[in-house]
C-alpha cells in the first residue's frame, strides 16, 4: 500500500502543535520526544502562560510613566520658555543668538526623547510592580511544580528518579556493596564533591561581591 503522510506523527504534531489558537500537545510531544523533552516544553508552556499578567502590567506602568514623563517634559519646556520671555523682553532671541541647524535639532531631540523613555520607567508605580514581580516568582514556582506533578503522574514517572540508571559518562572511584542486592556498585566519593561544590560556590560569591562594590563604587 501507498505510504500517507497523514499516519505520520511528525505531521500529526505539525498540524496541531503549530497552532498559535491551541494548547500544547502534551501527550503527542512525549510519545515522539520523550518525556524529558515534553517536560521541557511544558515548562515553557507554563512559563509563557503565566508571563501574560506580568507584560501587560508592565506595558500598562510603563505607559503611565512615560505620561507622567512626557508631562514634566512639557511643564520643563514651558517654564524654559517663560524664562526665556520674559529675559528678552518681547520673546525673540538675542541679536548675539544664531540659528540652531538642522542637525543640533536633531541631536536634542533624540537626547530629549531619550530622557523622556528613561524617566518612564521610575515612576511611583514601580516599587509595587517589583513586589507583584517577586509575587508572582512564587507563584509561577508553585504552579509549575503542580503542572510537573501532573504530568509526572499521568507519564508514570514519578519515581523515576529512584530507578534511574546511571549515566553512560559516570564513573565512580571507589566501590561499595550496595544493602540491598549485597552486589558491589562504583560511587563517587562525597569529600570530591564536597570539595567540587565548595569551589564553585566561592567563585558564584566572589563575582557577587565584584559585582557588588562595583555597584557602591559607581553609586558612592
Amino acid at each position: 500500500s501507498e505510504w500517507d503522510y497523514r499516519d505520520d506523527p511528525r505531521q500529526d504534531l505539525n498540524d496541531t502543535w503549530t497552532l498559535w489558537t491551541k494548547y500544547q500537545p502534551m501527550w503527542k510531544i512525549r510519545n515522539y520526544f520523550g518525556e524529558k523533552i515534553g517536560f521541557y516544553f511544558a515548562w515553557q508552556g507554563t512559563l509563557i502562560t503565566t508571563l501574560w499578567f506580568p507584560t501587560l502590567l508592565g506595558l500598562c506602568i510603563f505607559f503611565y510613566g512615560l505620561y507622567l514623563s512626557v508631562l514634566r517634559y512639557q511643564n520643563g519646556r514651558a517654564l524654559q520658555t517663560a524664562v526665556m520671555d520674559n529675559t528678552t523682553g518681547n520673546g525673540t532671541a538675542p541679536s548675539n543668538q544664531t540659528d540652531s541647524s538642522l542637525l543640533s535639532d536633531i541631536a536634542d531631540f533624540a537626547e530629549d526623547t531619550l530622557g523622556i523613555i528613561k524617566e518612564s520607567f521610575d515612576n511611583a508605580a514601580t516599587p509595587y510592580f517589583a513586589l507583584i514581580i517577586c509575587l508572582w516568582g512564587t507563584i509561577f514556582l508553585e504552579v509549575w511544580k503542580r503542572r510537573n506533578a501532573t504530568l509526572a503522574y499521568q507519564w508514570d514517572v514519578d519515581n523515576f528518579e529512584n530507578t534511574e540508571p546511571d549515566r553512560p559518562q559516570f564513573y565512580g572511584t571507589k566501590v561499595k556493596e550496595d544493602p540491598v542486592t549485597g552486589q558491589e556498585v562504583w560511587y563517587y566519593p562525597f569529600q570530591k564533591q564536597f570539595t567540587k561544590f565548595a569551589t564553585s560556590c566561592s567563585v558564584v560569591i566572589l563575582m557577587i561581591c565584584i559585582v557588588i562594590i562595583s555597584m557602591i563604587g559607581v553609586i558612592i
